[in-house]
């Protein structure tokens, strides 16, 4: 969060200095700081916008760390995730809590959930073919999520709670589903696993960047860029190679940055 105010800072004091003005400075200096302490997607608070999942998904793993910790009984602490949850969706488009809070109460569910199913695994037993059977109608049901209308969960909007929660676990499902069927052929997905937050933290600060560096070698607009599929494409290839120096500094020299230790050198192979 701090980094990516960094980067606001610093182009808004360059931008001050040469007297350029640039409608994304508009905001100032306060909104923005306050931003990383409380803040929406969308608002102009929140300068680097993945940054509000990362908050989000610590308190949730933090609520479901205590409820699966401290509450014994299977059938209390799946009572007391869907209350919690239940509070985020009934408070989501009307107010907005701390550190992306109405999102992190409404994904309790969705944690508990994958936490009950790494344990069980329900499909583990089943045969592709039946898996492919249960994909299609889980394909065909998720046809019908226009039904709830648009959903920015970052935003708190989640449209009607229950068409809500069955299309977000129906996707969720096939998700699931199709990586378990294709399993074989998905070894790069390892490689973004792997650095998940390092990419998720930095991306938006290096397309961002890209694009700046575009309306002035282009002489173009932010606008322009944003709804041209040409240009989109690009700005996506080139901000894909800047993502791998960056995250080979964050992951060698900035470990502490993602709540990582640094790496233990290697022992010495030269004999006495």
């Amino acid at each position: 969060a701090f980094l990516g105010y960094a980067f606001y800072a610093s182009g808004y004091f360059l931008a001050q200095s040469q007297g350029i003005q640039v409608e994304q400075f508009n905001y100032g200096l306060w909104p923005p700081f306050a931003g990383i302490f409380f803040g929406t997607i969308g608002e102009g608070r929140i300068i680097n916008g993945p940054v509000w999942f990362v908050m989000a998904l610590f308190w949730t793993f933090l609520l479901g760390y205590i409820i699966n910790t401290h509450v014994r009984n299977d059938a209390l602490k799946w009572i007391t995730v869907l209350l919690i949850s239940g509070l985020g969706l009934a408070v989501a488009d009307r107010h907005t809590l701390p550190f992306s809070g109405v999102a992190a109460l409404s994904a309790l569910v969705f944690f508990q959930a994958g936490y009950w199913f790494k344990n069980n695994d329900p499909l583990r037993a089943l045969g592709n073919d039946k898996r492919w059977l249960i994909f299609a109608l889980l394909f065909a049901i998720s046809l019908f999520s226009q039904i709830n209308g648009f959903v920015g969960f970052g935003e708190g909007i989640v449209g009607n709670p229950a068409w809500f929660l069955l299309f977000a676990f129906v996707g969720t499902a096939m998700v699931v589903l199709l990586v378990q069927l294709v399993d074989q052929h998905c070894g790069w997905l390892a490689f973004v696993g792997r650095y998940s937050l390092s990419i998720m933290l930095i991306h938006m600060l290096i397309i961002k960047s890209v694009k700046v560096l575009l309306t002035g070698a282009l002489g173009t607009s932010m606008q322009v860029i944003d709804n041209d599929v040409g240009l989109g494409l690009l700005v996506f290839g080139l901000a894909s190679v800047m993502l791998l120096p960056a995250i080979f500094v964050m992951e060698r020299y900035l470990p502490y940055t993602l709540g990582k230790r640094p790496a233990a050198p290697k022992p010495s192979l030269a004999t006495p």
